[in-house]
């Protein structure tokens, strides 16, 4: 698993494994990886082969909490799956990735402490 470098006076709230589901417009298909959130911002990175035995990590967004407009879970499946999605301004306006993640609740939970909500 990734470990996500982190900056000065920043603390890793929550990390999970997580699949990327679609929303962004900079990002391709769907992609499993590691999502972080720490006290200052929300990343999701994905390990790929980049030769022959050989493993790199891509960070696929990072973006700091300010940025976040909302943040919820959304039904994914008849059989009661949820998704996280999280709405965020981007250079190309309003990003809306969604991503698979055990305890989705958990997350919104974690992200309106991290934004102090």
């Amino acid at each position: 698993m990734a470990e996500a470098k982190l900056g000065r006076r920043e603390e890793k709230i929550r990390e999970g494994q997580a699949k990327y589901k679609g929303g962004h417009t900079a990002l391709g298909n769907e992609v499993n990886g590691t999502l972080f959130l720490t006290t200052k911002r929300i990343r999701f990175d994905y390990t790929y082969s980049s030769g022959f035995m050989k493993k790199s990590t891509r960070t696929l967004f990072n973006v700091h909490l300010e940025d976040i407009i909302t943040y919820r879970v959304e039904k994914s499946s008849i059989f009661g799956g949820q998704d996280l999605v999280i709405e965020f301004e981007g250079r190309r306006g309003i990003e809306s990735p969604v991503f698979k993640i055990q305890d989705a609740e958990g997350w919104v939970n974690a992200i309106a402490q991290a934004l102090g909500e």
